[in-house]
């Protein structure tokens, strides 16, 4: 799924950023409103430098917890 969201800084300015990713809902809270969600491997979600190949572990393993009020747009694509 694409998904587009915002992700908050860290710094002093509390500016909010918004990411598009190419990510799998990996599980969601009920009672929270939270979801997680990891990376797909795809060409988008690879460094520029290492567009030939795969994704690092770190990349791997890599999980976003997003509350639903941070997801803008979530587009889902079915291969059949």
């Amino acid at each position: 799924m694409l998904v587009r969201y915002v992700e908050e800084t860290n710094d002093t300015s509390d500016r909010e950023v918004l990411k598009d990713k190419v990510l799998t809902l990996e599980s969601f809270e009920v009672g929270l409103d939270i979801s997680v969600w990891k990376l797909v491997n795809v060409w988008m979600n690879r460094e520029q430098a290492c567009k030939d190949r795969g994704l690092t572990r770190k990349q791997k393993e890599w999980r976003a917890e997003l509350p639903l009020s941070s997801l803008c747009l979530v587009h889902l694509y079915m291969q059949v």
